[in-house]
């Protein structure tokens, strides 16, 4: 019984966040998001500039073929054979040419959509053009009452809000409609980037210049809560560890 209401608290955690947060889940709460991005902020230029947006439509592919492969073979296919982060978390026992293969492609995924793609860009690789729950987390924008909205009257085209997106939620389309995608995070990148304080946190029903800085406190609010609530005890633990390797020489 412990372990179902353990599982039932984390639903309901999840869920809570997602209705509050959107796909704002992806930057404020996934834990590991934080590789995607600590890699992508190393260098202060990107090596490639330019990312065809066709693969923005990859994340919902990949979900489409996991959900039909999975019901098919009963398995969680994407966590058995795609997920990147069973590099760090729970890398596979090595026991056979099964479990072999499973672990290059871990590996390979970790190494290519985390790492090295992140550092060239400067963008979120994993989270904004291959993670298939990011792209079912989207859906919940529609419902999510907080969205990133672009003053027009103030906006003068400097795109500079498109190029600092780590998730390829805005383009020259969103700047002229004055919102972003449905896959946009609410990291907040483009409300800091943008020089003429155009893109704001926006609570839908409002006008768009009502209360902008009061909509950003109440969204971050929240979501500084199911980050703590989520990953607090990760956090704690990883503190701990890295005292005791300080103190003694080993994390265990």
């Amino acid at each position: 019984m412990t372990g179902y209401a353990s599982i039932a608290g984390m639903i309901v955690l999840w869920l809570g966040a997602t209705l509050v947060l959107g796909r704002g889940w992806c930057s404020w709460v996934c834990f590991f998001g934080g590789f995607d991005e600590g890699f992508s902020r190393l260098r202060k230029q990107a090596l490639i500039k330019k990312i065809d947006p066709r693969w923005t439509y990859l994340p919902w592919a990949v979900l489409i073929v996991i959900v039909l492969l999975s019901a098919l073979l009963l398995t969680p296919v994407y966590c058995e054979w795609l997920c990147p982060f069973k590099t760090v978390t729970e890398f596979v026992k090595i026991t056979s040419f099964k479990t072999l293969v499973q672990a290059i492609i871990f590996v390979s995924l970790f190494l290519g959509l985390v790492v090295v793609m992140p550092l060239l860009t400067r963008r979120r690789i994993q989270c904004g053009l291959f993670c298939p729950f990011a792209a079912f987390q989207s859906l919940f924008n529609k419902v999510n009452i907080f969205d990133i909205r672009i003053n027009q009257e103030q906006c003068k085209l400097c795109k500079k809000c498109i190029n600092e997106c780590p998730t390829f939620s805005l383009n020259e389309g969103c700047v002229k409609d004055g919102t972003a995608l449905m896959s946009c995070t609410k990291c907040g990148q483009c409300v800091d980037t943008c020089p003429r304080g155009a893109v704001t946190y926006h609570i839908k029903g409002t006008p768009v210049k009502l209360h902008s800085d009061l909509a950003r406190v109440l969204f971050i609010y929240p979501a500084y809560i199911f980050m703590t609530a989520i990953g607090g005890s990760m956090i704690v633990d990883a503190l701990t560890k890295l005292i005791k390797l300080v103190s003694t020489g080993s994390m265990f």
